[in-house]
């Protein structure tokens, strides 16, 4: 495994590396097809871009050189950004990241679906073989395991719960105030939610040729997104949570309105607003995943966390079992 995340990549080098779903299941039929690779896995979230791959005894990738070609950059310049490991640590790397112990947010929920759902691409587009199949299997069900058996956090903490958090804390009070959020998926859909139950009157942004598959939540007005810099007007917050790869708010046109939102918050990788949007006038905080303030980890985490070692530990004896009696098998054949 090679990859780039939030500890040693800052965003403006993770978005670099960051794929849709789409591009994710072309480049994992691309590097599946390369002589020596068995099995390929490409996982590509917020914080995060990794590449896991099965292979041969007799072949040893450049896992971050394969992700570097996959953009177009050199990987000397790019090495010193990633994270790899290799072997049995790849699973016990898996079950800390399926836990939630390497999010951003210590103990969030939304990695195990992330990862759950880069397995089915990843098989939709022949990438998993045995290997990576028993190895992620293992993964997520240390995660499930550790959830239901150790709280990290007392409730569902997520980066949307630390963006309203980080509003609520500079504006006083969340109730009345106007704000827009740019964004149909599942952290757009959950920031509203969050909003509109702290009392604020939400706006949310469709695009046309998706009006059909827009999730309406109930209590927020809809606008296409074509009018977005004429709704900017009236509101105090502007939320963005693409998965867009170019930028969706744009200095210059946020600049031509009478009104700017007084805090932007962009919890897209790419970057949904225009960096240059940060220093209009009007424009009082902004945040992006990298610089919202964190949940506080629980005071007993690292008695929490030996639990958790110990459930991972039981996880990858499994893995290793199954490995010896699989390669005793093929021995034999």
């Amino acid at each position: 495994m090679a990859g780039v995340d939030y500890k040693t990549a800052s965003l403006s080098v993770r978005e670099r590396f960051s794929f849709s779903d789409e591009v994710v299941q072309k480049h994992v039929q691309q590097i599946a097809q390369q002589a020596g690779v068995q099995g390929c896995l490409l996982l590509s979230t917020c914080n995060r871009t990794e590449l896991y791959l099965s292979c041969g005894d007799d072949f040893s990738p450049d896992a971050a050189a394969m992700l570097c070609s996959l953009v177009d950059l050199p990987v000397n310049a790019y090495r010193p950004y990633f994270t790899s490991c290799q072997g049995h640590d790849v699973l016990m790397y898996l079950m800390q990241l399926a836990s939630g112990l390497q999010s951003q947010v210590r103990g969030e929920n939304q990695i195990l679906g992330q990862v759950k759902a880069a397995v089915v691409v990843a098989r939709e587009a022949g990438g998993m073989d045995a290997v990576l199949e028993t190895v992620f299997r293992n993964a997520i069900s240390a995660g499930k395991r550790t959830r239901t058996l150790v709280a990290l956090n007392p409730v569902d903490v997520s980066v949307a719960q630390c963006a309203v958090q980080a509003l609520a804390g500079h504006a006083g009070t969340l109730t009345g105030q106007q704000a827009i959020v740019i964004g149909n998926g599942e952290v757009g859909r959950t920031v509203a939610d969050m909003l509109l139950k702290q009392g604020c009157q939400v706006t949310a942004t469709f695009r046309f040729h998706r009006q059909v598959q827009a999730h309406v939540l109930q209590g927020c007005r809809m606008i296409p997104f074509e009018e977005l810099y004429s709704a900017v007007n009236d509101c105090d917050i502007l939320v963005s949570a693409t998965s867009s790869p170019h930028y969706v708010v744009e200095a210059e046109k946020l600049a031509a309105c009478q009104r700017r939102p007084r805090y932007l918050v962009d919890l897209a990788v790419p970057r949904d607003i225009e960096p240059e949007a940060v220093n209009l006038p009007g424009v009082a905080r902004y945040w992006n995943v990298d610089t919202l303030p964190k949940a506080v980890v629980d005071a007993q985490d690292k008695q929490k966390i030996s639990a958790i070692r110990s459930i991972h530990e039981e996880y990858l004896a499994r893995f290793q079992q199954w490995y010896v009696y699989r390669e005793r098998l093929r021995a034999s054949s």
